[in-house]
């Protein structure tokens, strides 16, 4: 039987080549981004009820179809915003008891009244969304531009 030896430079080079690897794979993305166009017959246009106003709980949201988040911070006190993290995409959840609504992705933080950033990747706020509550219902409304 023959024996194989290893020089010195070849187990160096095999090391160097695992380190590379290593570094290689920690500097590449950890998820792919999570965004996703909406479904058909998601509420997207103005006059469009997004939910039942009694369906918000105060100081909570609810997330509606159209990745909505629809948020009441305070009695009678509604908002919209795009779901959506500015991050990468992933649904932010409903705000917690401070009034933050937070990405689970990568713990991007906002504020319940006006979407704004607080903290994390995210580089801006939430972006809102124009309502108004009609009868009792959260409805779309059309924008300026």
């Amino acid at each position: 039987m023959t024996e194989h030896t290893l020089s010195r430079r070849a187990v160096v080079r095999g090391v160097a080549m695992c380190g590379l690897a290593g570094v290689l794979a920690a500097c590449a993305e950890d998820e792919p981004p999570t965004q996703t166009p909406s479904p058909p017959g998601t509420p997207k246009e103005p006059g469009t009820v997004l939910i039942a106003a009694a369906d918000v709980p105060v100081g909570g949201g609810v997330l509606v179809p159209g990745s909505v988040l629809v948020v009441q911070a305070t009695p009678g006190n509604f908002k919209a915003f795009d779901a959506r993290c500015p991050h990468k995409g992933a649904m932010v959840a409903a705000p917690d008891t401070t009034g933050t609504m937070t990405c689970p992705a990568h713990k991007a933080q906002f504020q319940v009244n006006d979407g704004s950033r607080l903290s994390g990747p995210a580089d801006k706020g939430l972006t809102v969304i124009a309502i108004e509550v009609v009868d009792g219902q959260v409805r779309r409304v059309a924008t300026q531009g």
